[in-house]
């Protein structure tokens, strides 16, 4: 009688220590499930931050109309596509550390505050910030305002790019300028009557106020970047 209890009992210890092993497996498996999956949904989130482009403003049509009644031949597209032929210039030069490239299309202030950025650096003896692969899926008008002096046309443009090994999206603000008088750095991107010469003393104006000659503005003359801001 005695055996047949010690059996019973060595049996009963026998199917708890399964149970209690069956369950230990199960928490374990359970758990590096759950760990599993919340790295899983880390990793995919970052890979679509990675890959989406950032979402842009949606005011364009609202400044768009402004714009236009305020300057009839300004060639919206035009502009587009130069910032975003532009973008590319501009990382270029913060990653070479020649800034040759962009004055053409942004005011000498721009180019000379990237330059002074990036003899900064050199003599800092800090290496640049590399940039390669620059896209820009889309540019768009956020934001617009006048005054006698200028009119400023902020547009807002997401960029794609590879830094430091890394692909990443972003938001970037490109401020364009329409000067016509000396900037604060003496930047001179005045309009000037084609007929007499006088300077034209408000932005937008469609006559010379001196002889009378109808004004002739190409997006070339008196349009230039002005700044160029990361956003997100």
């Amino acid at each position: 009688m005695k055996i047949i209890l010690l059996v019973f009992a060595g049996v009963l210890l026998f199917v708890l220590i399964l149970v209690i092993l069956s369950v230990l497996f199960i928490k374990r498996s359970f758990k590096n499930s759950g760990i599993s999956s919340i790295l899983s949904a880390v990793k995919q989130a970052d890979e679509d931050q990675m890959n989406t482009p950032k979402s842009l403003s949606g005011t364009e049509p609202v400044y768009r109309d402004m714009i236009l009644r305020d300057f009839p031949e300004f060639g919206i597209e035009l502009a587009r596509s130069y910032i975003k032929g532009f973008l590319p210039e501009y990382f270029n030069a913060l990653s070479s550390g020649v800034v040759f490239g962009i004055r053409d299309n942004c005011t000498s202030q721009l180019a000379d505050s990237v330059q002074s950025a990036l003899d900064m650096k050199k003599t800092e003896n800090t290496r640049l910030e590399e940039y390669s692969n620059v896209k820009v899926h889309r540019v768009v008008i956020s934001g617009y305002k006048r005054t006698n002096e200028e009119a400023l046309i902020d547009f807002e443009a997401a960029v794609e790019y590879i830094k430091g090994g890394r692909l990443s999206q972003h938001k970037y603000k490109v401020s364009y300028v329409y000067f016509l008088q000396y900037g604060s750095n003496g930047e001179n991107e005045s309009l000037k009557c084609k007929n007499c010469g006088a300077p034209i003393s408000s932005v937008g104006e469609k006559v010379c106020p001196a002889c009378g000659e109808a004004i002739e503005a190409s997006i070339e003359r008196t349009w230039k970047i002005a700044d160029v801001l990361c956003m997100a």
